[in-house]
């Protein structure tokens, strides 16, 4: 990172909403999960077909050595302790798997699969990794380290604490949900991914792909859901790929 005396004449240049954004972006972080499936088919000769699926989310590192927060449904595929989690996650690629390897057949000229075809196909994949990407494009392995259910399995807070092997790194300051009110301005910085070429789209560079988006808008309610547990409800705009990202009140916390 610059040093702190060029952050500060820089940001003497800039709006405060683009001075705060310069000073967040550091601790926001790119998930991503993914893992390799291999495809046989048996009695042709063209060798096996190779897929990396990879899902997307966003995250903020609370703590310098590596401890980050996000969302359970961003990183579920990776959570191999949970014997549920892992048998759904299988079960994910066998639905996907007919779907894929006829998308493939098709891209590189070969006839699609017959029914007698699919019914023998050899399937294997490998154990899911977590990448964490910081906003300086470095990347580290991530372990989930805690884990609460998404919200409609089993009723979780759908949160998730993952830890990088890293140290002195850029974090997020905390601030008190019980102090927000409606009305009050909000920041996100997140990595949505709904064009990424890290979802399976080519609309931006991957170069793009690890730059955090920043949206504005206000805190619209504080609400309960159905467990009581306190929700902040806003009108700024997110999408696939902002799950796990933080949200920053005018204090920047």
């Amino acid at each position: 990172f610059t040093d702190i005396r060029n952050f500060t004449s820089i940001s003497e240049k800039l709006t405060p909403d683009e001075a705060a954004v310069l000073k967040h972006s550091p601790g926001v972080v790119l998930v991503i999960v993914s893992y390799t499936v291999v495809v046989q088919i048996p009695g042709r000769a063209s060798g096996p077909l190779d897929f990396h699926p990879a899902s997307t989310g966003s995250g903020f590192l609370y703590r310098p050595d590596g401890y980050l927060i996000t969302n359970s449904h961003v990183v579920e595929d990776a959570n191999l302790k949970d014997l549920q989690a892992r048998d759904d996650h299988l079960k994910s690629i066998h639905s996907n798997i007919l779907r894929w390897v006829q998308a493939k057949l098709k891209s590189t000229g070969r006839p699609p699969l017959t029914v007698a075809e699919a019914r023998v196909l050899r399937i294997s994949a490998s154990d899911p990794q977590i990448r964490v990407y910081l906003a300086n494009k470095n990347y580290f392995r991530g372990e989930i380290k805690a884990y609460s259910d998404p919200t409609g399995i089993n009723g979780g807070k759908d949160v998730a604490i993952i830890k990088v092997d890293a140290n002195n790194l850029p974090t997020v300051k905390l601030g008190d949900s019980n102090a927000i009110r409606p009305g009050d301005p909000l920041v996100v910085i997140g990595y949505p991914g709904a064009v990424s070429p890290l979802s399976g789209f080519d609309m931006i560079s991957m170069e793009s792909a690890l730059v955090p988006s920043v949206t504005n808008g206000h805190v619209s309610a504080v609400k309960t859901d159905y467990k009581g547990t306190p929700v902040i409800q806003s009108d700024a705009a997110i999408t696939h790929g902002n799950s796990g990202g933080p949200g920053f009140n005018a204090a920047g916390e």
